[in-house]
C-alpha cells in the first residue's frame, strides 16, 4: 500500500494513525464477516436450510413422499426440493445434495445407504384386459399379448427379466405402447392397454383396489432395492444430515 500501518519494536506492535483509520473503516465489514461466518456455521451444525434431492419416480412415491410430513414436523426449519427423474443424473453437477437410486444404478465414488429391503418385479394388467386377451402362464407367451414397453434414459428399450427355479429369462418386448413415465404406464394398464412391467411398491395400491391384477407371479425376480446416495467427499449441512438420519433409521 506504500503506507506504514504498524509501529513495531522488539517489545510491542501498535497501529499508526493510518492503521487506526483503516481499522475504523474496516470494522463494520469485519462485523458483517463474523455474522456471515456464524450463519454458515449454523447451516453446518443445525438442521436449517434446503435439501435438494433427485429421485427415481417409484422411490419418490413409495419411500419419500409418504414420510415428508413427519420429517417436517421434526425439522420445521428444513425445506426439501424433490426432483423426480428416471434418468441417472450427475448429483454434484446438477446441484443436488442427495440421490435415490436402484442398487444397479449406483455411481462410483458415492456413499450409498440402503432404504428398505429388496424389491420385486410385478407384471400386471387390468381385469378387463385379462378377460378379453387371456392370462399368460409363462414369459414366452408375452409375444401373443399387448405389452406396455418402457425405455431407459439412453433410449434403449427395457428388457423384461424373469427368474424361476434358478433359470433367468430376459426378453425384448415389442410393445404396442412405449412410455417413459411410470404414472402413464400404470394408467394405460388400468384402461386395458396391455401388460405392464413394474416394481412392487408402485402398484400395490392398485392391486388392493382391484384395478390391476398380477400375473406371472412365480416368474417375478427380486433385486436390490433403493439407496440414498451422496458424493463421498461432500461436506454435509445440518439439514442434509438430518434427512439422511431420518430416512436411514426408519
Amino acid at each position: 500500500m506504500g503506507v506504514r500501518l504498524l509501529n513495531r519494536t522488539t517489545r510491542s506492535v501498535s497501529p499508526t494513525e493510518a492503521g487506526l483509520h483503516l481499522l475504523q473503516r474496516l470494522r463494520p465489514a469485519l462485523r458483517e464477516l463474523d455474522a456471515a461466518v456464524l450463519v454458515v456455521e449454523d447451516f453446518r451444525d443445525r438442521p436449517v436450510g434446503t435439501v435438494k434431492i433427485n429421485s427415481a419416480h417409484s422411490a419418490a412415491v413409495s419411500l419419500i413422499a409418504p414420510v415428508l410430513g413427519e420429517f417436517f414436523d421434526r425439522h420445521p426449519e428444513v425445506k426439501v426440493e424433490l426432483s423426480v427423474n428416471s434418468s441417472t443424473v450427475d448429483l454434484a453437477g446438477g446441484g443436488y445434495d442427495l440421490g435415490v437410486r436402484l442398487g444397479e444404478r449406483l455411481e462410483k465414488d458415492m456413499v450409498a445407504l440402503r432404504l428398505g429391503g429388496r424389491r420385486q418385479v410385478y407384471v400386471v394388467a387390468s381385469p378387463k384386459y385379462l378377460r378379453t386377451r387371456g392370462t399368460p402362464q409363462t414369459p414366452f407367451e408375452l409375444k401373443h399379448h399387448r405389452c406396455i414397453g418402457t425405455r431407459r434414459p439412453d433410449g434403449i428399450a427395457t428388457r423384461w427379466e424373469f427368474e424361476r427355479r434358478g433359470k433367468s429369462v430376459s426378453l425384448p418386448v415389442d410393445g404396442t405402447l412405449v412410455v417413459d413415465n411410470l404414472a402413464v404406464q400404470l394408467r394405460a394398464a388400468q384402461d386395458g392397454a396391455g401388460l405392464a412391467y413394474t416394481i412392487d411398491d408402485s402398484v400395490e395400491p392398485l392391486l388392493v383396489k382391484g384395478k390391476l391384477v398380477r400375473v406371472l407371479e412365480s416368474w417375478s425376480p427380486r433385486f436390490d432395492g433403493f439407496y440414498l446416495t451422496y458424493p463421498s467427499r461432500r461436506q454435509l449441512t445440518g439439514a442434509v444430515r438430518s434427512f439422511i438420519d431420518f430416512m436411514t433409521r426408519r
